[in-house]
């Protein structure tokens, strides 16, 4: 399997963070949804002429290893209605999760921009 440690980069002001090929802006969201929407490899560099072979599979290795290391956890995971906060308000689901050290995965767009702070700090 390719390194993708070589091609792939994060940088907290380059797309917002998001993990993207190194010397662009193109993301490795970008690329799955170029490949998801059918696209192949060829179809992808065309687009994306700044783009090797390489980035791609890069792109792969670097999703194959973000979905290890949620495997397994995924398993545990409990909805706010399970944990008796189907009504709670974000700041009560940030205060639980701190306190019961959870992660919290959520849709909510605006769960985090609103508070602006992780459960691991800001909440004391």
């Amino acid at each position: 399997m390719i390194d993708y440690r070589k091609y792939i980069s994060i940088d907290k002001e380059i797309r917002s963070g998001k993990p993207c090929v190194k010397n662009t802006r193109i993301s490795v969201g970008d690329i799955l949804a170029c490949l998801a929407s059918g696209m192949n490899h060829e179809d992808i560099l065309n687009d994306f002429p700044e783009l090797t072979h390489e980035d791609i599979l890069a792109t792969l290795a670097f999703s194959y290893r973000v979905i290890k290391q949620l495997d397994g956890k995924l398993s545990g995971l409990k909805s706010l209605q399970e944990l008796g906060l189907l009504h709670a308000k974000d700041v009560e689901i940030w205060r639980f999760a701190k306190e019961n050290d959870y992660t919290i995965l959520t849709q909510d767009s605006d769960f985090n921009d609103f508070f602006g702070f992780s459960t691991k700090n800001n909440l004391d």
